[in-house]
């Protein structure tokens, strides 16, 4: 059966609007997969600088709690006295009033010339320590006053005790002898 001329040309113009609606349809459709995948990328991109943005932050945090902790140590050295020049006369008067303290005679001290780190920030003189002891709790107590009082950050590097012969007249049963270093920081501007 042959269509009649007069409905498809009656059809003809549906037909044609149908094709055409399809056609926009289609056009849409791809204009919407365009705009979704525009969307998208700059919605990673977005997602890429907030992600910087938090890194950044967390870098910084962390370089100001650096900051933090490295004002509190230059503010706890500046406290101890360690900033600054050597000030060996009041290390060695230091350790004469704490022996004056505890009953014992002045210990004998012997100091190596400062040595410095590569930048020279850092000083370090090695000290010899020598001292007779009424027992080891002297000891500590010397060490302690130094490590707590003195004008410089002091690390025991030995110390070696020996008991002295029973027919000795003194009261002094011990004698020490140590090896003390005694760290002072040169001040530069930014310290200051």
């Amino acid at each position: 059966m042959k269509p009649e001329p007069t409905l498809l040309a009656a059809l003809r113009g549906d037909i044609v609007g149908c094709a055409a609606m399809l056609l926009a349809a289609g056009a849409l459709a791809w204009s919407a997969s365009a705009h979704l995948q525009a969307a998208t990328a700059d919605w990673q991109a977005a997602q890429r600088l907030h992600a910087d943005a938090a890194a950044t932050l967390a870098a910084a945090d962390g370089e100001d709690a650096l900051a933090q902790r490295l004002a509190a140590g230059l503010a706890a050295l500046r406290a101890t006295g360690a900033l600054g020049d050597e000030r060996r006369p009041e290390w060695l008067r230091l350790l004469a009033t704490a022996a004056a303290a505890r009953h014992l005679p002045p210990p004998a001290c012997e100091m190596s010339p400062p040595r410095t780190d590569g930048d020279g920030l850092l000083r370090s003189t090695r000290m010899r320590l020598r001292a007779t002891l009424l027992h080891e709790g002297d000891l500590l107590g010397l060490i302690d006053e130094a490590q707590t009082r003195a004008p410089a950050v002091v690390q025991v590097r030995a110390c070696r005790l020996e008991r002295l012969p029973a027919e000795t007249a003194t009261a002094a049963r011990l004698r020490a002898d140590c090896q003390l270093d005694w760290h002072t920081f040169a001040v530069t501007e930014e310290a200051r």
